[in-house]
């Protein structure tokens, strides 16, 4: 089972919030046009999201939805985009995949995490799907190196 951010984060026994920065539609293109068998420059909802970790900023994500979920725009979703998903659309998280790469601060990058621009960031992308097969979201998560910590079960 897929487990969200802030559940993580809660049982380790951290406090995670979420401040939104931006949302709004994007065009498909790439690996995420792909990935939601989408023609190139087809429509997208993409959530920007300020993830932080006992209250200092840990990371930058960006989330793109099928466009069924447009109505997440302009709403301040603070919590769990995972519970939002199971509550109001009735769909949940059940596999994927996820890839990680070392990226470079950008300026924005650099001011909304604190950290120096250039500095050295993973980036981790996820590629979800829902119980049924079809595919939920693309997340591309910018995070600080110096604040995280990666914890997987052997077995």
């Amino acid at each position: 089972m897929f487990s969200s951010y802030t559940k993580q984060v809660e049982g380790q026994g951290m406090k995670p919030t979420t401040r939104t920065v931006d949302s709004g539609f994007a065009k498909a293109a790439g690996s995420i046009a792909k990935f939601f068998d989408a023609a190139v420059g087809s429509k997208l909802v993409k959530l920007v999201r300020l993830r932080y970790l006992d209250d200092a900023p840990l990371c930058l994500e960006t989330t793109y939805l099928p466009p069924s979920f447009e109505t997440l725009i302009d709403r301040d979703i603070n919590g769990s985009l995972y519970a939002t998903l199971r509550q109001e659309f009735h769909r949940a998280p059940a596999q994927g995949h996820k890839t990680f790469e070392v990226c470079y601060a950008s300026q924005n990058e650099a001011f909304l995490l604190n950290v120096e621009r250039g500095q050295a960031l993973i980036l981790i992308t996820d590629y979800v799907y829902d119980t049924d097969g079809r595919p939920l979201h693309v997340s591309k998560r910018i995070q600080r190196t110096d604040r995280a910590k990666y914890i997987e079960p052997i077995g």
